[in-house]
């Protein structure tokens, strides 16, 4: 009760201290300055701006989150202020959130059955190795405020509003995986077995993951504070510092979900199911408490719909006219007085130049008149030209007698250069013939392990006339890579598939080929020549294969 009587008298204060300032006159109307008071009404408000704004959540297994990312927040709004200083409003919101978060960390589902006859059953485990998720979402939200202004000085006034916000639907809704690995695992408690990067059951590694996430409908409290500033008494410019908190999650915790789906089973004998991982974000649904956080700054207009305008508000308009007419005439006296300041000078500066140039003048014709001349007898005469009769002394410098010499040219023999003989070297195209040593070499290559004298002595002569061209040609370089079937794990078929292309390499090699014309690669299971669904079609897939890359 005690801070109620405190806050109404605080508020008397004050709006008695507005009332006597506005019923004091000021005793010198040509200092009198427009100044507009808070007004009743109807306003429609329209903002924009940027902010930190992201996805607050924490995580139920060990990681890091980060959702400092800035974001876009567009508004649009209604209010209405039933008292001078206090309204309410609602509006039209576009907030964008994002958030990013890196985890390591193993899920694990026990009693899952292998495809084995009879069934197995094994430990399903699933790492996330440096695993990073972002995540995106542009939200379309209701603002429902309580809004307070107050004026501070001539056309500025300060803008409060509180409230709440329901976040209701999206426009954009995404995540992506940016980087790290997720890799799955059967472990056989039984026999001690980790199996792993086995496609065939379900085991891989893989990353890359994009896709949509579930979310629900929440509410947030929301706050802003700001100056306006008036243009007249309808359009006034708006900066505002906002800020909104969830005040409930926006997504369940799905932590019972796993990216291995435990009911594939196996078909019949022959038929395996075919199996997709499937990934529910975020971060396979380990995050908790998801809440939608932003803090930025905003800037629009704001504008008062009015069919009849208050006498405060006529006066304030007729003030800024007469303050807008009244910067006008002093600007237009002011440059008057320049021009004339500049007419003064230019007038002064000619009336100057005048004077000296009669002072040249002047001064020219009084030296003209003081001339004088002396006689040959030895008189001084003044102001007189002399007589046509009188004696000048000339003297002329006879030129000194000058030698030109003249150097002659020299003989000059020309030489011309005869053409020389072109020589045309004609090249010999080996296109042809390497492509059919390749290509025959490429056709056999699975046969390397085979027995077969026959077959082994064609192979054997078509890499010595191979290793004859390269020699030949040195700007030549091939490229050998190994290829395997689909048995065993990668790391086992990318060592094999290495030796078989350093196996062809070493032939050429031992046969005087320079090592850096053969470069050694490894495609292991990656690209079958066919289906690896016999044993016959694995062997074909057990081979080297020859490229060109450059001739």
């Amino acid at each position: 009760m005690k801070r109620g009587l405190i806050t109404v008298l605080m508020l008397l204060i004050f709006f008695g201290a507005n009332a006597q300032d506005e019923q004091q006159p000021n005793e010198n109307p040509k200092t009198q300055k427009p100044k507009l008071p808070c007004m009743t009404g109807h306003y429609l408000t329209a903002e924009g701006g940027l902010g930190i704004q992201g996805m607050n959540y924490d995580l139920l297994v060990p990681g890091d989150v980060n959702s400092d990312v800035f974001g876009f927040d567009v508004k649009a709004g209604y209010r209405y202020y039933f008292h001078p200083n206090f309204g309410v409003g609602f509006g039209l919101r576009f907030q964008s959130y994002s958030a990013e978060a890196k985890v390591n960390y193993v899920q694990e589902i026990s009693g899952v059955l292998d495809y084995y006859t009879p069934p197995r059953e094994y430990l399903h485990r699933t790492f996330y190795n440096d695993y990073v998720e972002k995540q995106n979402v542009v939200m379309t939200e209701i603002p429902i405020e309580w809004f307070m202004q107050f004026s501070l000085a001539r056309r500025l006034k300060l803008n409060i509003g509180l409230g709440l916000q329901a976040n209701l639907f999206n426009i954009t809704n995404n995540y992506k995986n940016s980087s790290g690995e997720i890799s799955t695992h059967a472990y056989y408690d039984e026999i001690h077995l980790d199996a792993y990067d086995l496609p065939r059951y379900s085991l891989y590694d893989t990353s890359g993951f994009r896709g949509h996430y579930k979310y629900d409908v929440t509410v947030s409290a929301i706050g802003e504070i700001g100056l306006l500033y008036a243009l007249n008494s309808r359009l006034e410019l708006a900066m505002n510092f906002t800020g909104t908190y969830g005040l409930i999650k926006a997504m369940k915790n799905y932590s019972g979900k796993h990216i291995f789906d435990p009911g594939c089973e196996l078909q019949d004998d022959e038929t395996f199911p075919s199996y997709e991982p499937a990934y529910n974000a975020v971060l396979t649904t380990q995050a908790k408490d998801v809440k939608f956080v932003s803090m930025g700054v905003s800037f629009g207009i704001r504008f008062r719909m009015s069919k009849k305008d208050p006498t405060v508000a006529l006066e304030f308009d007729e003030a800024l006219g007469k303050a807008r007419r009244l910067k006008e005439t002093e600007d237009e006296d002011l440059n008057l007085m320049e021009a004339l300041e500049d007419d003064e000078i230019e007038r002064r500066r000619r009336k100057q130049d005048t004077i000296e140039l009669a002072e040249k003048e002047r001064q020219h014709r009084q030296v003209e008149d003081e001339e004088f001349y002396i006689t040959p007898q030895g008189d001084t005469v003044w102001n007189k030209k002399p007589e046509v009769d009188s004696v000048k002394q000339v003297v002329v410098e006879e030129p000194k007698d000058t030698v030109k010499v003249v150097e002659e040219p020299k003989d000059t023999v020309k030489v011309v250069e005869e053409p020389k003989e072109e020589v045309v070297i004609v090249e010999k195209d080996i296109t042809g013939e390497l492509n059919n040593l390749i290509k025959n070499l490429n056709t056999n290559a699975c046969e390397f392990n085979q027995t077969n004298p026959k077959n082994r002595k064609k192979q054997f002569s078509d890499i010595d006339k191979l290793a004859n061209l390269l020699k030949e040609n040195p700007d030549v370089i091939l490229e050998a890579v190994g290829h395997t079937c689909d048995i065993g794990s990668v790391e086992a078929n990318k060592e094999v598939g290495m030796h078989r292309a350093e196996y062809i390499k070493a032939e050429l090699v031992s046969r005087g080929v320079p090592e850096k014309q053969i470069r050694c690669t490894t495609k292991w299971f990656t690209e079958p020549l066919v289906p690896n669904t016999s044993e016959s079609n694995r062997m074909k897939n057990r081979r080297y294969e020859l490229k060109i890359i450059k001739k």
